[in-house]
């Protein structure tokens, strides 16, 4: 459990990079560390979480975070992002001159060439919806055993709904963290029509695994709930969970939109976020290496489009 120890223990959390074959650390500056152990790893941050105080002052501070990078004088904190993380902006279609602000460049459109889409013509092929630290399971009661330790958690009230949750008894999950380094628009993993999109508000606790493990995230943190029809895999619930500075997603396709796998879905604004996908019982059959690191509590460094699983 390397990923998972790490994630909870130090300031570096393990990260298994598919494409390379090899694990890698992901370094978090030392105050964040610090400040994520206080807040979510002890008896007084436990504490903290309950008071009323503590979450509005997460809250502002996303909404004051998320205004100041809509200011154009953000621009000016894009080429040292770039720099810090090395990214590869010749896979972008703009380069950092042309971006108005930290947000246009955080949510930028990539080439088609930079993330080529999985076996494009067969639909029994699923393909990541992001770029992301991955983490699936067959079953629900898996991931809860291993990763999604939170004490309230339930399918249902991630979905908000009872009755929906019905529907994914005995059903797979798939969970798709995203980094503030990473390209952050997802993406339709199947061909899909969509069939309904529901904001639920709530806190805007990290997803970091640090909490993931320790605090119910995917059902108290601001999320939109969308429901995908396929012929393929029947309903699929796709679910994008904001988190600290990050109070705000948007959607390219909307309700009763039809698309394809691969076709850009929406993105979050500044931060690090998650996308959960939950699959019905037997619909889909997850990459035996994904599956393999997920039972060892190690997260996947994947790429959007690449494959996810066949169903």
């Amino acid at each position: 459990e390397k990923g998972l120890n790490q994630g909870q223990k130090a300031r570096h959390i393990l990260v298994w990079n598919r494409e390379k074959g090899l694990l890698e650390e992901e370094v978090i500056h030392p105050c964040i560390n610090l400040g994520m152990r206080l807040l979510y790893q002890s008896a007084f941050g436990a504490m903290l979480r309950k008071t009323k105080k503590i979450s509005q002052m997460i809250k502002d501070m996303s909404e004051n975070q998320g205004k100041k990078y809509n200011d154009p004088q953000s621009a000016g904190h894009i080429q040292g992002f770039v720099n810090s993380f090395h990214i590869n902006m010749e896979e972008a279609v703009l380069q950092v001159p042309e971006y108005q602000t930290f947000n246009h460049f955080f949510y930028r459109k990539l080439k088609p060439e930079a993330r080529p889409i999985a076996s494009p013509g067969d639909p029994k092929v699923v393909v990541q919806p992001a770029d992301c630290r991955l983490m699936v399971f067959d079953t629900i009661s898996d991931a809860t055993k291993l990763w999604i330790k939170g004490k309230e958690f339930t399918v249902a009230a991630m979905l908000g709904s009872d009755e929906e949750a019905k529907r994914f008894m005995g059903g797979s999950i798939s969970v798709h963290r995203l980094a503030p380094q990473d390209y952050h628009r997802f993406h339709l993993p199947v061909d899909a029509k969509i069939k309904s999109q529901t904001l639920v508000e709530g806190e805007l606790w990290t997803v970091n695994p640090v909490a993931v493990n320790m605090v119910d995230v995917f059902t108290e943190n601001k999320r939109t709930v969308c429901y995908l029809e396929t012929e393929q895999y029947g309903t699929v619930a796709f679910i994008a969970v904001g988190a600290h500075m990050v109070g705000s997603m948007d959607f390219t396709l909307k309700t009763g939109d039809q698309g394809a796998k691969g076709d850009d879905f929406g993105y979050f604004f500044f931060g690090g976020s998650t996308v959960v996908c939950v699959w019905e019982k037997g619909s889909v059959k997850f990459d035996k290496d994904l599956i393999d690191r997920s039972l060892q509590s190690t997260e996947t460094l994947v790429k959007m489009g690449g494959q996810l699983a066949t169903g």
